[in-house]
Formats: structure tokens, sequence, C-alpha cells
């Protein structure tokens, strides 16, 4: 029950921050549509960043937060299935690699955002929802490359571009894991000297 109280409590922090992340990302995607022009700050609008971009770029966002939504509805009625932080996560990656395939594929600085998703799926304390996470990332990032290597071949990145962002998605999500690991460990060991304690 304790377990499930801090997996419950996880997709709630989760959550809020995905908001976040979609409310600042957004944020930029606008800055990079219109510019800004602010006193002495300049900031010119992103060649490429035209009225068709900018509006799938907004309805991805829309239906990323209609993902949040659901899930702070589920959550708020205290509505929380094994299954439902593999499905948010899951959206998560699928709208990702929708943003990906929109923008400049592997050579988006939004693909940072992957290695964000894997470490949500920590917040959540479940090893198993991190590897998921995981390889759900590595395998949007294939996906991606697919899709550049067929359709928009001057976004392709070399070999060595490819290897190392997997190599760092992979050693991301075992590092979530391990730091998991470690804090069982101390809460296990903090239990134990509790209940040392109590004992007559």
């Amino acid at each position: 029950m304790t377990r499930r109280l801090a997996s419950l409590r996880g997709e709630e922090r989760a959550n809020g921050l995905r908001v976040l992340g979609v409310a600042v990302f957004y944020a930029i995607e606008v800055l990079n549509y219109r510019g800004l022009a602010v006193g002495p700050i300049q900031i010119p609008s992103v060649e490429g960043v035209d009225a068709t971009f900018h509006g799938a770029s907004t309805a991805l966002a829309v239906a990323w937060m209609a993902v949040a939504a659901a899930v702070l509805v589920a959550v708020k009625n205290r509505i929380f299935p094994p299954a439902l932080s593999y499905v948010s996560t899951g959206m998560d990656l699928i709208l990702m690699t929708g943003v990906l395939t929109l923008a400049d594929g592997p050579r988006s600085p939004m693909m940072l955002v992957l290695f964000l998703v894997i470490v949500l799926a920590g917040l959540r304390l479940n090893p198993r929802l991190v590897g998921f996470a995981t390889l759900g990332a590595v395998m949007s990032y294939l996906f991606v490359l697919g899709e550049v290597g067929q359709r928009r071949t001057a976004l392709r990145v070399p070999a060595h571009w490819q290897i190392t962002t997997i190599a760092a998605l992979v050693l991301c999500g075992v590092i979530v894991t391990a730091i998991l690991q470690e804090v069982r460990r101390a809460v296990e060991a903090y239990a134990d000297l509790r209940r040392r304690e109590e004992e007559p």
C-alpha cells in the first residue's frame, strides 16, 4: 500500500512537470515563430518556422495538455491502475516522436526531451517503468532516424552521433534505475533501524 501511495505521488509530480515542460517548450516555439522585440532585447524568428509548422506544433501541445488533464482527473479521483504510468509515459514518447518528426529530427535540440521522459519515469519509483521509458526513447530515436533517412536526407546525422545518442539514452535509464535501487536500500535500512529501536 505504501509503495502504491508513493507511486501515486510520483505520478502527480510527473504530471505537474509534464504540464510545466509542455508550457515552457511551447513558449519557446512561439518565440521561434514570432520572435521578440522588447527594448534592447531583439530575438528574430527562426527561419523555417512558418504558420504550418506552428499550427502543427500547437496541435501537438494541445494533445499533450489533454493527456496531462486526463492523468490529473484520474489521479485526483484515485483511479490509479498500474497501467496508467505506462500509458502516460507511452503518450509522452509518441508525442515527442511527433515533435521530432515535425522538427529537425535527430538534429533538433528537442531530442534532449527524450532524456527527460526517462527521468520523469524515475519519479514513479518503478524500475520497470524506467526500463520501458528507456526502451521507448531508443525506439523513438530509431524511428526518427529512419524517417529522416527516408524522407529528409539532408537532416541525417553521422553514425557516431547515432551511436553516442543511443548509448547516452541507455546509460540515462541505467543511472536512474541505480538511483531507485539506492533509494529502496536506504528506505529498507531506515525501516529496519526503526524496528530495532522499537524492540524491547
